[in-house]
């Protein structure tokens, strides 16, 4: 079922966008981690590409275009992945709220949560959130740091393997932990679900490659991974 996952994952997605436009519930908690996200990169792309250019203009050639347009290149790249980190780690900070109770509202749809399950209290909520972006930072470190080992033409493959099991693994702990499953359950559930884990993250790192598309996208990998459970594509179980 595992491997099934990898051609069925985009349908779950779809299936996910339509109970979101189709809830108003889930649309207004879906678009305001969006709105965050938007403007953390906004400003944080705007105040970068400023400094960063007047830093830059130091090592300019005005002999040579082409050198000039591969500064620009390459400052335009760095810009713009250090804003979607940033912009990624405040959706999951000043929008995780939202982020909660929409998995919350979409496992108790599903009947993986019980529906008298206690709501989250905002101290529950606060601890939660900065526990997941903890989580977070350190996917994104490990991430980054395969990111630049996968220039490396022998590694390339291996370095986004792991890139996609750590952003997997990322969006299944925190459905998981909604779900009020314990330390030892999620670790035999990640034991049972390893080619799932590397499914979802697969696709959550090709959507993160393209400019905003993975802020829009990311709490529909939550609901599609809610979906998967719901459909035993992520085996569950003890």
């Amino acid at each position: 079922m595992s491997v099934k996952l990898l051609f069925t994952f985009p349908l779950l997605l779809l299936k996910s966008f339509k109970d979101v436009i189709t809830s108003l519930r889930l649309l207004i908690f879906s678009i305001i981690p969006i709105i965050v996200a938007i403007i953390v990169f906004s400003i944080s792309s705007y105040y970068l590409q400023s400094n960063i250019e007047s830093l830059s203009s130091y090592i300019y050639v005005s002999s040579y275009s082409f050198i000039n347009f591969f500064l620009n290149l390459i400052v335009a790249i760095i810009n713009i992945f250090i804003s979607a980190i940033l912009a990624l780690i405040a959706m999951n900070v000043l929008g995780g709220y939202f982020i909660e109770e929409s998995v919350v509202f979409m496992l108790k749809k599903h009947e993986i949560l019980d529906l008298n399950s206690q709501r989250l209290t905002f101290k529950r909520s606060i601890r939660f959130i900065l526990d997941e972006s903890f989580k977070l930072f350190l996917v994104l470190t490990c991430c980054i740091i395969s990111l630049v080992l996968g220039f490396i033409p022998i590694i390339t493959l291996f370095s986004f393997i792991i890139i996609a099991f750590l952003l997997g693994l990322q969006g299944v702990d925190l459905v998981l932990s909604l779900a009020e499953k314990n330390y030892k359950e999620k670790i035999a559930i990640y034991k049972k679900n390893v080619l799932a884990i590397l499914c979802i993250g697969a696709y959550y790192s090709l959507v993160l490659l393209i400019p905003f598309v993975g802020m829009f996208f990311l709490p529909l990998i939550y609901f599609s991974i809610v979906k998967a459970i719901d459909s035993n594509y992520i085996d569950i179980t003890p």
